[in-house]
């Protein structure tokens, strides 16, 4: 007897849907619509009940075993004896068959293992069919997990979406360990396509599991392998004399620092050289780090797809920018020089016109002899030099000898 459906669904441990498909218009009574139904519509109605992928392949899972289990019993009930009949009907039975026995002593008599047979096909029948099911339904659980693109929207694949899919169900089926990697399963999928021969949307594909050079590219490549070789054995070699240098001059302040430890007295004689080898060190570290810098970034800009072509040509944009950045504060350091320079030139004149003033005062004021006043005193003293008009011709009027004012002060 089948079940219904609130039983079936909560035997699958699927009870959460049974509203989603009395909604849907299910009934109890509707598990053998169930059974009947082919993978198409099957998966048509779960998809209107939204039901999650995993617990889709449990119903179906449950819905084939449930369908072998109404045909195995079908089988068992079409191989099962007739049932009882009246007495009188076995009697007269009974007697025709002694009759025919009683005709008939030489033919043999049947055997029993036909019903045997039977039974053991049936037996075997049904044990197949359960390990068939078993297999379809791990061959969804292969299928739904193979599948790459589409899981979880609805919008329509794309010929190569479509592709990819069938590459890795087959290559799942073929090999169920690559579920555990599916970035594997994803880059076998696509060396299959490639492989069979796809016809891709721009007529090759731009994948880099193929590299495609032309032949300038080829030449360029050729020459810029070149360079880059002979530029780093020439670093190689480089950073091999820094190194040695380097061993060096530590054997040299190894030595300096024992003779210092057994000589104290000699401290102050070896401390010059000990600086000099000290300094020489620094500078041949900072180089060795540059050195090292610069080829940790060259690694890192290839290793992100940049040349080192144009890590170079940014090294000097960079250098470039700096010195362009620089210029302007030179700039400004020559300007504040050159008003410097402009204040001094004017204290220097102002300091000789104070200085020829204080001459003239000094002839102009009279003798000891001559008594002076001590109002007049009073006001030379309060009275600064610079506020009375100069008697004297101003320097630059001196150089110029062209100046009227310049004869009238000589004829005076």
């Amino acid at each position: 007897m089948l079940p219904s459906l609130h039983a079936f669904l909560c035997e699958q441990d699927l009870g959460q849907y049974y509203d989603s498909f009395i909604r849907a218009g299910a009934t109890d009574r509707d598990v053998p619509q169930l059974l009947h139904l082919n993978d198409n519509e099957l998966n048509e109605f779960l998809s209107a009940v939204r039901m999650l992928p995993f617990h889709a392949v449990v119903l179906k899972k449950g819905l084939r075993v449930l369908r072998s289990k109404i045909h195995s019993e079908q089988q068992s009930e079409s191989s099962s004896p007739a049932p009882p009949v009246s007495t009188s009907h076995q009697h007269h039975q009974r007697v025709g068959i002694d009759m025919i026995l009683n005709n008939t002593n030489d033919t043999p008599t049947l055997s029993s293992t036909p019903c045997n047979s039977n039974n053991n096909n049936n037996n075997h029948a049904s044990s197949d069919m359960t390990n068939d099911a078993a297999q379809e339904a791990s061959r969804d659980v292969i299928i739904l997990h193979a599948t790459i693109y589409g899981k979880n929207s609805r919008r329509p694949l794309t010929k190569y979406e479509n592709a990819i899919n069938e590459a890795s169900i087959s290559l799942a089926l073929e090999n169920p360990s690559l579920l555990v990697n599916k970035g594997d399963l994803f880059e076998q999928a696509k060396k299959r396509l490639l492989e069979n021969g796809y016809q891709y949307k721009r007529g090759r594909s731009r994948s880099k599991l193929i590299a495609t050079t032309y032949p300038y590219q080829q030449r360029q490549h050729s020459d810029d392998d070149g360079k880059c070789s002979k530029r780093k054995l020439n670093a190689q070699r480089l950073s091999q004399q820094r190194q040695e240098k380097l061993n060096e001059l530590q054997v040299k302040i190894k030595t300096v620092v024992e003779r210092q430890q057994q000589h104290p007295e000699e401290m102050a004689q070896w401390e010059p050289t000990r600086q000099a080898l000290m300094k020489q060190v620094s500078k041949i570290k900072s180089q060795e780090r540059k050195h090292q810098w610069y080829e940790r970034r060259k690694t890192e800009r290839a290793d992100s797809g940049f040349s080192e072509e144009s890590f170079e040509s940014q090294s000097s944009q960079e250098s470039t920018s700096v010195a362009s950045a620089q210029q302007p504060e030179q700039q400004q350091q020559q300007q504040q020089q050159e008003a410097s320079f402009d204040e001094d030139e004017t204290e220097s004149e102002y300091d000789d016109d104070e200085d020829m003033s204080m001459r003239h005062t000094s002839s102009s004021t009279p003798s000891s002899s001559t008594p002076t006043s001590p109002s007049s005193v009073t006001t030379m003293i309060s009275t600064p030099f610079y506020c009375h008009p100069p008697a004297y011709p101003r320097e630059s009027a001196v150089r110029d000898h062209t100046s009227p004012y310049v004869n009238d002060y000589l004829k005076q």
